[in-house]
């Protein structure tokens, strides 16, 4: 029984490090934010990821994970001012 309880508690441990994440962007750097710049998010994201942008014109960059990219809210306006090159998915 003991045994049992030690690969469980393993197998939790593992479920957690690979859990999605969602990173906040917000050029204004509000509350809540975790970067001012998409392509640093983009660089932080895993595969799975969640990239929510904030109102605002960001730089663009490459995409070539596994990453979703949305506004934080339907419908607000979000700009990039470079090109947003999507790569090898």
């Amino acid at each position: 029984m003991t045994g049992t309880r030690f690969v469980l508690a393993l197998l939790s441990l593992a479920a957690g490090c690979c859990a999605q994440r969602t990173w906040v962007v917000d050029v204004k750097n509000g509350a809540g934010a975790d970067f001012v710049d998409f392509p640093a998010a983009l660089s932080a994201a895993r595969p799975g990821d969640t990239i929510s942008l904030r109102v605002g014109t960001y730089r663009g960059g490459v995409v070539s994970k596994g990453v979703s990219i949305r506004p934080e809210t339907l419908g607000q306006a979000v700009f990039f001012s470079t090109n947003l090159s999507i790569v090898g998915l």
